[in-house]
C-alpha cells in the first residue's frame, strides 16, 4: 500500500501549527522550519489525500485502511495544511 506514497510530504503539525516532514514508511516526523507545506507538496505533486495518508501511517502504522490515499479521494484542494 505504502508504495503508491510519495517518498516525503510536508504539513502543520496539528498542536503547534509547526511544519514537519513525513518519510513513507517511516513513524513519527521531523521538523522543517518555515518551509510552507502547501507549496512543497503543490510542487513535488503531493496530494491533500497523500498528505492525510502519511500522517495517518506515521502515527498509526503503514497498514492500516487510513494510510491509503484512497480512503481520503474527497481531499482535493488547497490550502489542505492551513486547515488550524
Amino acid at each position: 500500500m505504502i508504495d503508491n506514497l510519495p517518498r516525503v510530504c510536508l504539513t502543520r503539525l496539528h498542536s503547534t501549527s509547526e511544519t514537519i516532514a513525513i518519510k513513507r514508511g517511516e513513524s513519527g516526523f521531523y521538523p522543517m522550519g518555515d518551509y510552507d507545506p502547501d507549496r512543497f507538496n503543490k510542487a513535488n505533486g503531493v496530494t491533500p489525500a497523500e498528505v492525510m495518508a502519511m500522517e495517518i501511517g506515521s502515527m498509526f502504522g503503514w497498514d492500516v485502511p487510513g494510510a491509503d490515499p484512497a480512503a481520503h479521494a474527497e481531499l482535493t484542494e488547497y490550502p489542505y495544511t492551513k486547515r488550524i
